[in-house]
């Protein structure tokens, strides 16, 4: 062994047998570390088939919005003295049932089709503009179907974060000369406040669209600073002032998701950029974890029992009285909601599409995402010192104070 040893030395030592001595030591170290075999994590049983929430939409017309929601007429907006008509941005990266089931809910609280516009986040290129996806894959979403209620679609040119979607609305409403512009989460059920009084059928009687257009209204000739209003409880439907968010330089891309809406909302309150609430909201904006099994029940179709995506599911009888409908729907949107401080949606049926183009296993794709959030809580840490999100309450910092100041 030793003097195979010395004879290996003197060979490495001398130019000309140096590489294949090299080459040999590579061989034997190669040979004693064999790789260690690949150790799989547990996998997950495979998701049952995705129910098409919707799937009337593709050989029927689409169904009327409920005539007491329904705009009056085309250019409605301009009843409420507005020079052009805000949109409503919904911004998705998959989850196709809740998308449409959020889509479909808008419409039918009396949004116009023509100013709604789904932005596209899946991350796929032109492959969902293709229908190359199927519906069991977490990033497919159906432009057929959307363009067929009425709405746009607008592609993002590649996967963004939360943080980069937002400026990429910004982006939008300059492109496109809307000063201001309502965006919403795509995981959630808009309902009119048909319950409250004054009732459908009243002529005093205003859908969810006609009340935001009325806020609209009224902020803009109070002429104070206003960034954004919250329209309901939970913060789910937003109208945006897109020049505020520009004075404060847009929204960090370097806090990609969690705690990028605190770091915004304080630094618009450190420029005296104020909140514009409406005084009550403008109806009931739910952000949910399930989907109703018949998407029609928002159109409220009398020989459709409301009722949640369940297997085997038995239709009930059916209920003409449209208050009763809605108040049976409103209590069944209630139980769907999503309850604590989830960043994403749970994971739901679209767990599939293996083999498609731009295939990304969906549990891996929340644990990035987990990764990503958290490291972006650290960011929001050491940009500003503290870990809380209302820098406005908790500390004095200024906006000039940001990446400046040591850790409280």
């Amino acid at each position: 062994m030793c003097s195979g040893l010395v004879i290996l030395l003197i060979m490495l030592a001398q130019e000309g047998p140096r590489s294949s001595a090299s080459s040999y030591l590579e061989r034997v170290v190669s040979w004693r570390r064999r790789p260690r075999p690949v150790s799989y994590r547990p996998q997950a049983s495979a998701a049952p088939p995705v129910p098409d929430p919707f799937a009337s939409l593709d050989s029927d017309q689409v169904p009327h919005v409920p005539a007491w929601n329904a705009p009056v007429a085309d250019a409605y907006w301009h009843s409420y003295g507005l020079t052009r008509p805000p949109p409503l941005l919904v911004a998705s990266d998959g989850n196709w049932p809740a998308l449409l089931q959020t889509v479909v809910s808008y419409l039918t609280a009396g949004w116009p089709a023509d100013q709604l516009v789904v932005v596209d986040n899946s991350g796929v290129a032109r492959a969902n503009a293709q229908a190359r996806l199927t519906l069991s894959n977490p990033r497919f979403l159906n432009y057929g179907q959307l363009r067929r209620l009425g709405v746009s679609v607008v592609p993002a040119p590649v996967l963004m974060s939360f943080a980069q979607l937002q400026n990429f609305l910004l982006h939008l409403a300059h492109v496109n000369s809307w000063p201001y512009f309502f965006r919403s989460r795509a995981d959630v059920v808009a309902l009119s406040p048909e319950d409250a009084s004054p009732r459908p059928g009243d002529a005093a009687y205003r859908s969810l669209y006609s009340r935001c257009l009325a806020h609209v209204n009224q902020t803009l000739a109070a002429s104070h600073r206003w960034a954004d209003g919250f329209m309901a409880d939970g913060g789910h439907l937003v109208l945006v002032n897109r020049d505020a968010y520009d004075d404060v330089g847009g929204w960090d891309a370097f806090i990609p998701f969690h705690m990028s809406e605190c770091d915004m909302a304080s630094r618009l309150r450190m420029h005296k950029w104020s909140r514009a609430d409406p005084p009550a909201p403008v109806g009931t904006v739910t952000r949910v974890s399930a989907v109703l099994a018949d998407l029609r029940a928002l159109y409220r179709d009398a020989s459709v029992e409301p009722s949640i995506q369940r297997p085997s599911a038995k239709p009930k009888r059916n209920n003409n009285d449209a208050l009763a409908y809605f108040n049976k729907l409103k209590r069944l949107v209630n139980t769907m909601a999503l309850r604590g401080d989830a960043w994403q949606s749970k994971p739901g049926p679209q767990q599939g599409g293996a083999g498609e183009p731009f295939y990304y296993p969906f549990h891996g794709m929340l644990e990035a995402v987990d990764v990503l959030a958290e490291a972006g809580r650290e960011v929001f840490r050491r940009k500003w010192g503290h870990q809380g999100c209302d820098l406005i309450r908790d500390t004095t910092l200024k906006l000039e104070d940001q990446w400046l100041v040591a850790h409280d």
